[in-house]
């Protein structure tokens, strides 16, 4: 993320670091702009937050302050009624998905409280610090020189890590043409070499 230089609570206002080389990850893919080193550093990013807060890799009481000071339900609240409902039956850019009877079944076929569960962060043996919110609107790339800052992080929760892991592989399949990219979470953490790696197609 930028750099904070100043924060004031009470006014509601911070300066940060000036991002003027950098541009939302978005505008590039959409030009048709992919750059490998721009995905690794991205994994890179999500596997140290991810890894260094694990619920299996600090202590319950951790844990427990991570849940708590990250609950953020106000904002949860919001996603859980529009990411797991209203954005697939009420958007008009999904008529597409509520035509496919495929996808609708199986999107009933999952029950929503069990998957509102799992949002919630139930089950306490798989959960971690997340930005909450990540997609190619909330990047800023400096392509030339490599540069990633993750931005708007007012959804960071403390919650299961597949709701950050699933958004990079879905913008990096851009529609900008056939590209493929390896986007690697390099886990630092304890286990040396290991990494999650996926593929993403167009």
């Amino acid at each position: 993320m930028g750099r904070l230089y100043s924060f004031d609570a009470e006014n509601m206002v911070f300066i940060s670091e000036f991002l003027g080389s950098h541009q939302l990850l978005q505008e590039s893919l959409f030009a048709g702009v992919v750059s490998q080193e721009i995905a690794g550093k991205l994994g890179e990013f999500m596997g140290l937050l991810h890894s260094r807060t694990h619920s299996s890799r600090v202590s319950s009481a951790e844990a427990a302050e991570l849940a708590a000071d990250f609950s953020n339900d106000a904002l949860r609240a919001i996603q859980l009624e529009y990411v797991f409902s209203k954005c697939f039956r009420e958007d008009d850019r999904a008529a597409d998905l509520r035509a496919d009877a495929a996808f609708m079944g199986a999107l009933e076929a999952v029950h929503p409280e069990e998957l509102k569960g799992a949002y919630r962060g139930q089950h306490l043996d798989d959960l971690a610090l997340l930005h909450g919110d990540l997609h190619a609107g909330s990047v800023m790339a400096d392509t030339a020189a490599g540069g990633v800052k993750v931005i708007d992080p007012e959804f960071c929760i403390y919650g299961p890590p597949g709701l950050d892991v699933g958004g990079p592989p879905r913008f990096l399949a851009h529609r900008s043409g056939a590209c493929t990219l390896v986007f690697s979470a390099r886990l630092r953490a304890g286990r040396s070499g290991s990494s999650w790696s996926w593929a993403a197609s167009t």
